[in-house]
């Protein structure tokens, strides 16, 4: 982007495309200043010197001697080095000091806060007060299939029978609207076990909840994760009728999707839940309608088999999962660290291919990149990289709120009932754990403002607490996001245009124009 007006000196090559939301920046004086080390990252990556301010999230490249003042500085600092050695304004030609007083005055580079119980209370507050936008009903606590991965057989409910009652699903959209505070567009989310063994409560719930907004004067939309067995033509026109937004599970190729998701006689249920899916691909009404997920796992974990398979069904909208490592490392089937370093292999040639084809202007069909460059742009405010305790709640079958519907049996994490609403002090402790966990590292991490620390419930313990990130999972983002800066500098330069374009329609397809977060999360059935 243009930094015209920004107040910026070109001449030191400082800068290729900043972009500044600080007013004009003033204009440089006789009082040079530096960045505080501590307030930013610089990297060369992939012929590019990046630079990342981490608390302002301004992301932007570097002529090669601006890189090695900024590597100086965070040199000197990390290796103490004596004040009188450490480099100084007057070392530095006169245009780049310019340039690096402008920053530093405009308030690009500001100086990350310590860990402390203050900070972590104000965001616990904020957090509290938050006014939901949606919630997570789990209809069930059975499923017609037995999935090897399935996260309900850690927390021991994965077939436990139970059905969410009528009453109480009424309960929970009255609890929804009445925490919505002065939100106009509100979203149902209805999971599992497999919702649609209890289609006749999500029937009367949806026409409930469009009741109960009209009077509201809200409006209220739907989303359901399935396994897509129950597919039969009276559901699938129910859905299509009131606009679902689905998410239905294919793990890769036959033979990967009958090894994980058999039923309960041990055969397969590929063949079954294609069929319905090409069906359903053939009537849904707008791009993205239907999205396909697939879980990668311990004994299969091949990104690229997994996308093309996917893919091969008549969708780009698909998105790949992970059976991801938690806290007790129980489950014969989370990715292990090799399984890790392998995807991560595996999915470099498809970034290579799909960048190439961004920075030459094309746009792909399939770019799973769209997020990331997404909240490159417009980076996320919260401390938590989503939405625990807020727009995640779960409901589960006997009207107990967990923060989201992995936490579903645990019982250490439930924050309150549907009857009695959210137990405020239950919130505050469970975000303290957390905080108290990820400000050991996240905070002085150079990501934070990216990633905001792994899931929460991968770090979570039975007896109600977090555990730290796992510092493997941690170097996998820290390169994944290198190549993600390293395309949106990239576009920034080469096709701004192209890049707002993308920024653009992501906001409008996945993003509640009432906050300006993501409105609508992957979760796995």
């Amino acid at each position: 982007m243009s930094t015209e007006g920004a107040g910026v000196s070109e001449r030191s090559g400082l800068l290729s495309d900043v972009r500044l939301e600080y007013g004009d920046g003033g204009t440089a004086s006789d009082q040079y200043k530096l960045p505080d080390p501590a307030s930013f990252h610089a990297f060369r990556h992939r012929g590019l010197n990046i630079v990342r301010a981490t608390e302002t999230n301004v992301v932007f490249e570097v002529d090669d001697d601006a890189f090695k003042a900024l590597r100086r500085l965070r040199h000197d600092a990390k290796k103490l080095v004596a004040s009188a050695d450490r480099l100084r304004p007057e070392d530095l030609p006169k245009s780049l000091r310019e340039d690096l007083t402008v920053l530093v005055e405009s308030g690009v580079f500001k100086i990350p806060p310590e860990p402390n119980e203050t900070e972590d209370q104000i965001a616990t507050r904020q957090m509290i007060a938050h006014r939901r936008r949606s919630i997570h009903l789990m209809l069930t606590k059975t499923c017609n299939l037995r999935c090897r991965y399935c996260y309900g057989i850690e927390n021991r409910y994965e077939d436990a029978g139970e059905m969410m009652s009528i009453d109480t699903a009424r309960k929970s959209v009255d609890f929804l609207i009445q925490t919505s505070g002065r939100r106009g567009r509100l979203r149902i989310f209805f999971f599992g076990g497999e919702p649609l063994l209890n289609f006749d409560v999500l029937k009367e719930t949806v026409e409930y909840s469009i009741a109960q907004a009209k009077r509201a004067r809200k409006q209220v939309n739907f989303s359901i994760t399935t396994n897509g067995l129950l597919l039969t033509e009276d559901v699938e026109r129910f859905l299509l009728d009131h606009d679902f937004a689905m998410m239905i599970s294919v793990d890769g190729p036959k033979e990967c999707h009958d090894a994980m998701r058999r039923n309960k006689s041990g055969e397969g249920s590929y063949e079954d839940v294609v069929k319905n899916v090409r069906r359903l691909l053939d009537r849904i009404s707008w791009n993205g309608q239907l999205r396909l997920r697939c879980t990668l796992n311990h004994l299969f974990h091949d990104y690229v088999k997994a996308t093309e398979s996917l893919r091969a069904l008549g969708t780009d909208c698909i998105g790949i999962g992970s059976a991801q490592p938690s806290a007790s490392g129980n489950s014969e089937f989370e990715l292990q660290h090799e399984d890790m370093r392998r995807i991560a292999k595996d999915a470099k040639p498809v970034f290579d291919e799909i960048s190439s084809k961004l920075i030459a202007g094309e746009r792909p069909a399939y770019n799973p990149y769209e997020q990331s460059l997404y909240y490159l742009h417009r980076p996320r405010r919260s401390k938590v990289t989503c939405g625990v305790c807020r727009n995640d709640i779960t409901v589960d079958t006997g009207g107990q709120l967990y923060p989201c519907h992995r936490y579903v049996g645990m019982k250490e994490f439930i924050i309150g009932s549907v009857e009695e609403g959210v137990d405020n002090g239950k919130v505050g402790r469970y975000y303290k754990t957390l905080f108290r966990q990820y400000d050991r590292k996240c905070l002085i991490c150079w990501l934070r403002g990216i990633c905001n620390g792994p899931c929460p419930w991968s770090r979570a313990t039975e007896s109600g607490s977090h555990v730290a990130p796992d510092p493997v999972v941690c170097g996998n983002t820290k390169r994944a996001v290198k190549d993600q800066l390293w395309l949106y500098c990239k576009l920034q330069r080469l096709q701004p245009e192209l890049l707002s374009k993308i920024v653009d329609d992501y906001r409008v397809k996945n993003v509640d124009p009432e906050e300006g977060t993501s409105g609508e999360e992957t979760k796995t059935a």
